[in-house]
């Protein structure tokens, strides 16, 4: 029956025979004539202190946007078919969306029209150190930048409740970079690490009928990659570099439902990659 592997972890408790297969469909994003403009307001403070070896960053931001521009999530869009269909009617193509299967209940294609989403309110703090050494092995770097995200909150409609998104599908509340750098004469080496925290495997706490989702008692591991790279600045005016992206070829973190969090991670893998320039 269709949907009956979203809901194969609850089963296997009960069924040890039930089997999932993973299968992929199209993705119809479609304009949406009715979309209103986006409206913003931010503010922040920030301090900043620089020493000789040392400097230091430190930001607070709130940032409000009214009439955000955002897609329909797919499983937003199958929910919603669900909901529509308890109500004996067609949901709206552009406002909802709409998901068309085969006779056996397979989905085919899911479209997701652009919609505005009435309000979203966030606000974190960002902080930035940086420290250089010079001694006679070479010149050392190093630089940390981190970002918080204290709340998060967003209203899909006007005069809705407020839906705290925190630390749910694709919004942690910490990511961190950290570069560790070296050079001496024409040669350099970066080694660099890219930390994004865990959440919760849903969007929402409740799903489509006002029940509690289960995906929420599941979290999405946190995820860590490795970058490095060599560089050399050749005597006739060029530069020659040799890296690696993600190096340990961690896999990226997802749902249950075999979703990750687009913007968040890079699903390519380990990559290699040689670069030349040359200046005149």
């Amino acid at each position: 029956p269709a949907g009956q592997c979203a809901r194969c972890d609850q089963h296997r408790r009960h069924r040890r025979d039930w089997q999932c297969v993973t299968q992929g469909f199209e993705s119809q994003i479609v304009l949406n004539p009715s979309l209103q403009p986006e409206r913003a307001w931010q503010g922040g403070l920030g301090l900043v202190w620089q020493a000789e070896h040392v400097d230091v960053a430190l930001d607070a931001w709130r940032l409000g946007i009214e009439d955000q521009v955002g897609i329909l999530r797919a499983q937003t869009v199958v929910d919603n078919q669900i909901v529509c269909a308890a109500a004996g009617r067609t949901c709206d193509r552009l406002t909802e969306g709409e998901v068309l299967r085969t006779a056996q209940g397979t989905i085919i294609s899911i479209v997701q029209p652009r919609v505005n989403i009435a309000r979203q309110d966030a606000s974190g703090i960002d902080l930035d150190i940086g420290a250089r050494l010079a001694t006679s092995l070479g010149d050392w770097r190093w630089r940390l930048r981190a970002s918080h995200l204290v709340d998060l909150e967003q209203r899909r409609a006007t005069g809705s409740a407020a839906e705290n998104q925190l630390r749910f599908f694709g919004f942690p509340d910490l990511r961190a970079s950290s570069t560790l750098g070296w050079s001496s004469g024409a040669h350099a080496l970066n080694i660099s690490t890219r930390f994004t925290d865990g959440y919760r495997s849903c969007a929402l706490p409740i799903d489509a009928t006002g029940a509690p989702d289960a995906a929420c008692q599941i979290f999405i591991r946190s995820h860590v990659e490795w970058d490095g790279q060599w560089q050399w600045q050749a005597p006739w005016n060029a530069e020659v570099a040799i890296g690696v992206r993600n190096w340990r070829n961690r896999p990226v973190p997802v749902s249950r439902t075999g979703e990750f969090a687009y913007g968040l991670y890079d699903p390519i893998g380990r990559v290699w990659y040689v670069s030349y320039a040359q200046r005149f």
